[in-house]
């Protein structure tokens, strides 16, 4: 909604979040002790404190962070959005050629072919009891 005007060419067709850590507390607080120790052991070879520290947030800023905090799915009618407390992701449909589902997760991918680098492009859609809901409108999107 824009200046009080509606956009109906992008509306949104499904929302959903997802709070891993609320699913598997015990899994982030034994990932979040490691971290601590390894950050402060490498402290302690290191003599700095502030080296430990250092480790220490790059490692929860860019490897924990959306396990710990809740992540949103936007599928719109144009494109793809994926957020969560920092970070925000966002991509057309027309970007992505081909998908790949599980149980828990589909991967969106942006070549026809396997490549090297789909961790890199993909956007990965995970699943919150709207499974069929989620697979039905990516097949709906990229197969046209």
């Amino acid at each position: 909604m824009k200046n009080g005007k509606i956009n109906y060419n992008n509306h949104t067709l499904l929302q959903w979040q997802i709070y891993p850590f609320k699913k598997n507390p015990l899994k982030g607080i034994v990932a979040g002790i490691f971290i601590l120790m390894v950050s402060i052991y490498s402290g302690m070879l290191m003599n700095s404190i502030l080296f430990s520290f250092i480790i220490l947030i790059v490692f929860f800023i860019f490897v924990l962070l959306p396990y710990y905090f809740s992540t949103k799915f936007i599928l719109t009618e144009k494109k793809i959005i994926i957020q969560n407390a920092f970070l925000k992701k966002e991509q057309k449909w027309e970007y992505f050629r081909r998908f790949d589902y599980d149980k828990k997760v589909i991967k969106i991918f942006t070549s026809l072919k396997a490549s090297r680098l789909d961790n890199y492009r993909s956007f990965n859609l995970i699943f919150n009891n709207n499974r069929e809901q989620v697979i039905e409108i990516v097949k709906r999107k990229i197969e046209k």
